[in-house]
């Protein structure tokens, strides 16, 4: 049995439409109506257990948690701010133990540098209090984890013609970040400085294969 989940945005409610995979052809069916989001959601993420789902409100800055029902539908269960302003992408530890989300502003801002927000998920799949954001420089669009490693890569619209990667060890009791070598920030978030690894001109999404060997990044 397994799902798919996707986000329709621009919109005040958005919503989830939802659809079961035949295997055999990877058809989708739809399944129940589609569920009601928050303001403008664009992005998503499911737990490693398969039992819930995150949702990225952009407008409201918020995150969603759905648990996953018996019939494969979504069912609201709380509501959290991200931590920070206008929320781009999403992304969860294999262990199902932290979960980052990157934001565009600082909590509360409309201009500025980005940061990355960082939630211990609970035993449930509940989001327990965020650490201290971590300032990852100008407009981050997306942030992958390693399958096997304790690496996390965000990936930057850093200037109109410079993308950058910018990589971070994750501390596996915590889930807090330090920069790994050919990475280094400044400042303070907010107001951050950021070196890192060339990344095309306007990247727009990041993704790591499942050996922990190779990253991807789309350029726009």
């Amino acid at each position: 049995v397994g799902y798919v989940y996707m986000t329709t945005n621009k919109s005040n409610p958005g919503v989830i439409d939802q659809y079961s995979i035949d295997f055999d052809s990877g058809a989708l069916s739809q399944i129940g109506t589609p569920v009601a989001a928050g303001n403008d959601p664009v992005t998503l993420v499911a737990a490693p257990n398969g039992q819930f789902v995150y949702v990225i409100n952009q407008g409201d800055s918020t995150v969603q948690e759905f648990a996953v029902q018996g019939d494969g539908t979504l069912a609201s269960q709380h509501v959290y701010p991200t931590g920070g302003a206008h929320p781009t992408a999403v992304a969860i530890d294999p262990q199902g133990a932290f979960l980052y989300v990157t934001n565009s502003y600082v909590a509360g801002a409309s201009k500025g540098t980005g940061v990355v927000s960082i939630f211990p998920v609970n035993a449930d799949n509940s989001l327990g209090t965020p650490l201290t954001p971590q300032p990852v420089g100008i407009n981050p669009v997306g942030v992958t984890v390693s399958y096997f490693n304790h690496f996390v890569y965000v990936v930057g619209q850093q200037t109109s013609t410079t993308g950058l990667i910018l990589g971070f060890s994750q501390n596996a009791t915590t889930g807090a970040l330090t920069p790994v070598p050919g990475t280094t920030i400044t400042g303070t978030a907010g107001n951050s400085v950021v070196t890192g690894f060339a990344a095309g001109v306007v990247p727009s999404a990041i993704a790591e294969e499942p050996t922990s060997r190779f990253i991807y990044v789309t350029d726009q």
